[in-house]
């Protein structure tokens, strides 16, 4: 994983390209289309994880989205409440995801600099 966090070009290709298999897995499927639509969590991590909060709830938004032109394509019946639970699946995912991965750099930037700069021993 850390080969692609460190490349966030491929990793938000590699997420597009994701977004598109998932919605026209969906819509090949039939009746399975809406379980398929939760697989969007996956593109949704891979964006938050290498690009930060901000991208991660913008991808959140796309999954939404997706999910939400999906449903109303196959004509499936979805309670507003249904698309609130969506929304906000893909949003709490994307958000914290980019947050902890955001703190998680500063954090190993922090240590790294703690270990360059120490003339001693760490033990």
């Amino acid at each position: 994983m850390k080969l692609l966090v460190n490349r966030p070009g491929v990793n938000v290709a590699i997420a597009a390209m994701l977004f598109a298999a998932i919605f026209v897995a969906r819509a090949t499927v039939g009746t399975l289309g809406d379980a398929i639509s939760f697989l969007y969590v996956i593109p949704v991590v891979l964006v938050a994880v290498s690009l930060g909060t901000r991208a991660g709830l913008a991808a959140g938004l796309v999954a939404f989205a997706l999910s939400t032109v999906g449903t109303l394509i196959e004509g499936l019946p979805v309670t507003p409440l249904g698309y609130v639970n969506r929304a906000v699946v893909y949003l709490f995912i994307g958000g914290p995801t980019g947050r902890f991965a955001t703190a998680l750099r500063a954090l190993q930037a922090e240590s790294a600099r703690h270990f360059d700069l120490s003339l001693d021993m760490i033990s």
